[in-house]
């Protein structure tokens, strides 16, 4: 690795495809990687969200941002039509985050059925495949680590897949899941120029959670509070340091890792 210093963060001029853009995490990291040189491919379900977010990441001072919409990865072919679209578009790929997902809270004697593929194929199945696709890119089209540096993997799973929270199961054995799939590609893909790497946040402040009531809710938001060592909920904000870490030079000798960023909940 030939940069040092702050070099070793910088992304400039690298292609980072951002699922999950039209939400608030995707936005917060969408624009962190942008500040920090990268092109931006944001794709999402909600092509006035995406736009939005793609408005914002522009303002913010981000040079390059384009918008994917239309793809469900839930759908057979669509991530590899994904792939293709921003490799054609952007002229390649060199960072993936997988960010994008959902979650259903229910007793588990309550949980129903047909909601299990509602949660586990958008937080799992699309991970895994448009990972796959992104690699399929990569080594079949002969990336080499010297010339064109490590592609990079970010999948978010959660600090659900970590402890025992009631009412999400099938969340947490989702996330739980990423982070099997992250330990499983980091290693198979080690020898070609890949890094598959995971963050797993705590409990955060973003439009979902926020939308669902969690820490408004007099049963839960007392007891995630106190059981945070560093006394705050997360931002948004809080992730982007550990995915430009993750996505840079810096971390090219690091795959098939999970870093918590939860404000050490899950070291308490």
């Amino acid at each position: 690795m030939s940069a040092t210093g702050a070099d070793m963060f910088r992304l400039d001029g690298k292609v980072a495809l951002v699922t999950g853009g039209s939400g608030g995490i995707g936005k917060a990291l969408g624009v962190g990687l942008g500040l920090a040189g990268a092109r931006l491919g944001l794709t999402g379900r909600s092509q006035e969200k995406l736009d939005a977010n793609a408005a914002a990441a522009a303002a913010a001072g981000c040079a390059d941002v384009e918008t994917f919409g239309d793809f469900d990865l839930t759908d057979p072919g669509r991530p590899a039509a994904l792939v293709e679209a921003v490799a054609e578009r952007m002229g390649g790929i060199d960072i993936l985050v997988n960010v994008a997902g959902l979650n259903r809270r229910k007793p588990a004697l309550e949980f129903p059925e047909e909601d299990w593929e509602v949660v586990m194929n958008p937080n799992l199945k699309a991970v895994f495949f448009l990972s796959r696709e992104v690699a399929r890119l990569w080594i079949e089209g002969g990336r080499d680590a010297e010339s064109d540096g490590k592609g990079k993997i970010i999948n978010i799973a959660s600090l659900a897949g970590a402890i025992g929270i009631p009412e999400i199961a099938p969340y947490a054995a989702s996330k739980l899941g990423v982070v099997a799939i992250t330990r499983t590609l980091g290693v198979e893909w080690a020898q070609e120029a890949i890094c598959v790497n995971c963050i797993a946040p705590g409990y955060h402040e973003t439009p979902m959670t926020i939308a669902q009531g969690i820490f408004d809710n007099p049963k839960i938001g007392p007891w995630v509070r106190s059981r945070i060592p560093m006394g705050r909920l997360g931002t948004t904000e809080d992730l982007v340091g550990p995915a430009i870490y993750l996505a840079s030079p810096a971390s090219d000798y690091m795959t098939g890792q999970t870093v918590f960023v939860d404000g050490g909940f899950e070291a308490g």
